[in-house]
């Protein structure tokens, strides 16, 4: 009985992954962007459904990375502490179609403070693009 369940448990597992695959968009993004490392740790922990690849010619769509940053003071920081230094981190995303260029998904987050600005504006993207792809909407 135990066995049985364990073979009918593997298949199901086989068959959700190999659904999750298919369904799932070949990514590019510069690998020498200095934020991509931060858009693919995002996608994989909000799991957004897209794979990346770092053969361009392969990819289905185009992830581009655009970042404006503004430093906070650091009297402030000391003062009131590090969350309203007035630094914030604006990253935006678009994903293009590889073959025609159109433009599918465009999205600009906004954060503040000093911790972790960067990787919290990518998963806010991460998130938002996941919620595009499932939902149609961000």
């Amino acid at each position: 009985m135990k066995t049985q369940l364990t073979v009918v448990l593997a298949l199901a597992i086989a068959f959700s992954c190999a659904a999750q695959s298919e369904k799932s968009a070949l990514v590019w993004v510069d690998p020498s962007d200095p934020h991509a490392s931060y858009l693919q740790a995002a996608v994989l922990r909000k799991h957004t459904p897209v794979s990346f690849t770092t053969d361009r010619s392969k990819a289905d769509l185009v992830a581009t990375l655009s970042t404006d940053e503004r430093k906070g003071s650091a009297a402030r920081a000391i003062l009131i502490g590090p969350a309203y230094s007035g630094a914030k981190e604006n990253m935006s995303l678009t994903v293009s179609d590889q073959k025609t260029g159109k433009v599918v998904f465009s999205y600009t987050c906004e954060k503040s403070g000093d911790l972790a600005r960067m990787q919290q504006a990518a998963e806010c993207l991460a998130k938002h693009w996941g919620n595009f792809i499932e939902k149609g909407k961000p």
